[in-house]
């Protein structure tokens, strides 16, 4: 104890003893007059007044010992996992809105302020590793969380400025790395003291989850694919939701499940994928209000759909002809192809063979998608379309282009409507009588392959008769490519035109007497049949994608980059490495994003570029490609950003973690909902110190009661008749 007062201690004493006299001979002499008892309080008072006086001249003060808060840190470290995601806050709030409330620097009351009073304070953030507090707030870091890693490395980081404590707001996780029990160790080696906040519900409720498998499905074109979902239901009451499933938009079937307390309902869902390669699927949940869902209550199923082994082929004719009888030999001789025809035979009668899945109607010619549907390519008289009802285009252009299959045109285009000639390779026809007999050239290799087709590459190749009509392209479509061409006064003129619209292919052929090839020679008969067999196989398959996407219907990952990543073939159907290629992103949250997708130095064809998704949901893509041409191709595709890894698989609230690493280094824990307006924190024995005087007379207390006790004393004089 030391004084700290300029007047003479024996002053004070001498002041002192001489005032406390006087108030005893004034109060001796008042024991006649007033009650002993009055007498006795108002001497008490006057003594501890004389007291509490001689206390604020004396000045008494302690020295304490302090850390000194300018010559170490604090390293504040707060937890931007994905676990952090997590809605368990009141309100319905996730665990990163909470730590961004205590790390709000424009807040004053907020507790990294509050803190940095007290301390200097080196605010982090952490995952796999750490970062620096941006000043926009905390936001979700990739990685899984490895805080026994980011305590041992704050430990090791070397600083001027000697570490003191550290702070960690967490929900506890620590799913990488070095274990918390061992980081936590290292940390009571060196003497500094972690304290924890807690952020999280100790009891999280339920909730209803769809699941779907999470590789991809394998089916086949035309035939009927199973698409499985789980629905979980981990509260303690049974939930009734609805499953939609979903594609390109359009809704292909809903089912209503109710699924018992703390139990999984699985659910089937049948579809008929009309088109070979990668189909996406996308299933919701929904239910009753106030029936809490997982984040996000959406899913996506992927199927990998493969060519059928049987092409199947619609031929529809305007009268019989010698084409189709010869057309019939040639798909008898391949098991690949299955022929189906309706041929008008009479005014009100039509002649129909093959056997189609679905009935065909009898008296007039199918021209519904659902009856075309059922096939894989169409040969069609151009005759017959001008037979068609108004629908038929429409139905046309929707089996070709979002069905994926192929037509076959035969005849002349003159008589043919805007909308079918805007589906076919050619944008019209001039007729054109062979003076002599022409030879027939084959020019596409994909169509025709050299090795099968080899009879029929050879010069001087199949003979089209003299005075045979030939329908000429008056020109070719952009789009469209000669697969096969034949000479004529002008030159060499397309005779067999191809193009890819949409996700079929269409084919116009420019002559109909190739069976004449089936009557001449043996070698011409091969050549009829190897002509028909591959062009109908090329039509019934599935044609290559002008851009074929990697990542359509992939379930990404939050936070971690995605690769997106395009091939794109030109108007030859070969790579295209000079396009320009953009990318149209829209997130389930945010505006939507545009950028390029550079050309990779590796591979020809491919573009790719990374993205990184910050939120739950469907995201929708656009890629559009710009060939030096000027041919621009387009296509939409979709995938799914979910939580993903052990961040989302378990994001229960660990707070015995925390516990631990307080108890084991002498720091403090406290939840979040008990912090208050608290900042006190263990520091480390080692750090600076610097010596504080403590004065006893400057609390607030002394004084208070030094004023109460003269009050008191005047109050009693009064009730005696004093002043």
């Amino acid at each position: 104890m030391h004084l700290d007062t300029p007047i003479p201690i024996s002053v004070c004493l001498l002041w002192t003893a001489l005032a406390a006299v006087s108030a005893a001979t004034v109060y001796w002499r008042l024991r006649v007059v007033a009650h002993r008892r009055v007498v006795a309080a108002m001497a008490a008072l006057r003594l501890l007044s004389v007291l509490l006086v001689l206390l604020f001249l004396l000045n008494p003060y302690t020295l304490e010992p302090r850390p000194n808060t300018e010559a170490f840190r604090v390293v504040l470290l707060g937890d931007a996992s994905g676990s952090m995601r997590a809605a368990d806050a009141d309100g319905g709030r996730t665990r990163i809105d909470v730590l961004a409330g205590l790390l709000d620097t424009t807040n004053a009351h907020a507790f990294l302020p509050r803190l940095r009073d007290r301390f200097r304070v080196d605010p982090m953030l952490f995952s796999s590793g750490t970062r620096t507090l941006p000043p926009a707030g905390p936001e979700i870091l990739p990685g899984p969380t490895a805080l026994g890693d980011v305590l041992n490395a704050t430990l090791t980081q070397e600083s001027r400025v000697p570490l003191g404590a550290i702070v960690v707001l967490s929900d506890g996780h620590g799913n990488a790395g070095l274990a918390v029990a061992e980081a936590a160790k290292a940390c009571k080696r060196r003497g500094i003291p972690v304290s924890c906040i807690g952020i999280g519900a100790l009891a999280p409720p339920g909730e209803v989850k769809l699941h779907t498998p999470a590789t991809r499905l394998n089916g086949e074109k035309g035939k009927e694919l199973i698409l499985p979902a789980t629905v979980s239901n981990s509260l303690e009451k049974e939930a009734t939701v609805q499953v939609t499933l979903s594609k390109d938009g359009a809704v292909l079937a809903t089912r209503q499940l109710v699924v018992p307390a703390e139990s999984q309902t699985e659910v089937r869902f049948r579809t008929t994928p009309y088109s070979a390669g990668f189909h996406s699927y996308r299933l919701a949940l929904t239910a009753e209000p106030g029936t809490p869902l997982a984040d996000p209550s959406i899913d996506f199923i992927g199927g990998d759909i493969a060519e059928p082994a049987v092409f199947r082929i619609l031929y529809l004719g305007a009268h019989l002809n010698w084409d189709y009888k010869f057309l019939r030999l040639a798909v008898a001789g391949s098991d690949q192809l299955n022929l189906t025809t309706v041929i008008r035979s009479g005014a009100k009668t039509f002649f129909q063979s093959g056997q189609p899945r679905l009935p065909l109607p009898a008296d007039r010619f199918p021209d519904t998608l659902e009856l075309l549907g059922q096939f894989d390519a169409l040969v069609v008289d151009s005759r017959a379309i001008g037979e068609l009802s108004d629908s038929a285009p429409q139905a046309l252009t929707g089996f070709v282009g979002d069905r994926g299959g192929g037509l076959l045109c035969l005849g002349p285009t003159e008589h043919l409507d805007a909308a079918t000639i805007g589906l076919l390779p050619v944008a019209g026809t001039e007729e054109h009588i062979a003076g002599t007999r022409q030879h027939v050239q084959i020019a596409a290799a994909d169509l025709f392959p050299e090795q099968r087709t080899a009879s029929l590459r050879c010069p001087p190749g199949p003979g089209i008769p003299a005075r045979s009509p030939l329908f000429m392209p008056a020109p070719l479509k952009l789009s469209a490519r000669a697969a096969a061409t034949v000479a004529t006064p002008r030159g060499e003129a397309p005779l067999l035109s191809v193009q890819q619209y949409g996700s079929g292919r269409v084919a116009y052929l420019g002559m109909e007497h190739s069976w004449r090839w089936h009557l001449a020679a043996q070698p011409d008969r091969e050549r009829h049949h190897l002509f028909w067999q591959h062009l109908l196989v090329w039509l019934g398959s599935t044609g290559k994608e002008r851009i074929a996407v990697s990542f359509a219907g992939t379930k990404a990952a939050l936070d971690e980059p995605l690769p997106l990543s395009v091939r794109l073939l030109g108007s030859d159907f070969r790579p295209a490495p000079d396009a320009d290629v953009s990318i149209t992103v829209t997130p389930p949250e945010g505006p939507s994003q545009t950028f390029p997708l550079p050309p990779s130095i590796d591979e020809s064809g491919l573009y790719s570029a990374p993205w990184i998704p910050h939120a739950t949901g469907e995201v929708q893509a656009r890629i559009q490609a710009t060939l030096p041409d000027g041919t621009v191709a387009t296509r939409d595709t979709a995938f799914l950003a979910v939580r993903a890894g052990r961040e989302a698989e378990d994001t229960r609230f660990r707070e015995e973690t925390l516990r631990d690493l307080a108890r084991i280094t002498g720091g403090r824990y406290v939840h979040v909902s008990q912090l208050g307006n608290s900042t006190a924190f263990p520091v480390s024995d080692q750090v600076p110190t610097q010596i504080a005087r403590r004065h006893l007379a400057s609390s607030w207390l002394i004084l208070l009661a030094t004023l109460g006790a003269l009050a008191g004393e005047w109050f009693l004089r009064r009730r005696i008749g004093l002043k």
